[in-house]
């Protein structure tokens, strides 16, 4: 009789002991899961500001091409004053 009742017990262990395991992988899921969706969220963030790196590169090259020149023929402040 004492056999029988240790191998129960041994056998609500293991049951317990499997239900803790499933517990803790799907656990362990929703944490990939959401932690998968941060890094979708991370990537677009960091696309979006290489995309906005890259227009503003282009602008200070268009500003630095185009207007500079432009700008260094008008007259200083100073000369617009008055001073």
């Amino acid at each position: 009789m004492q056999k029988v009742t240790h191998r129960l017990v041994c056998c609500f262990r293991l049951v317990d002991e499997v239900k803790s395991i499933s517990e803790s992988v799907s656990a362990l899921k929703a944490q990939l899961q959401q932690a998968e969706k941060s890094l979708c969220g991370l990537l677009k963030a960091r696309g979006d500001l290489e995309r906005e790196i890259i227009v503003k590169r282009k602008t200070l090259q268009i500003d630095r091409d185009r207007c500079q020149e432009i700008r260094s023929r008008y007259p200083s402040t100073v000369a617009l004053t008055g001073y």
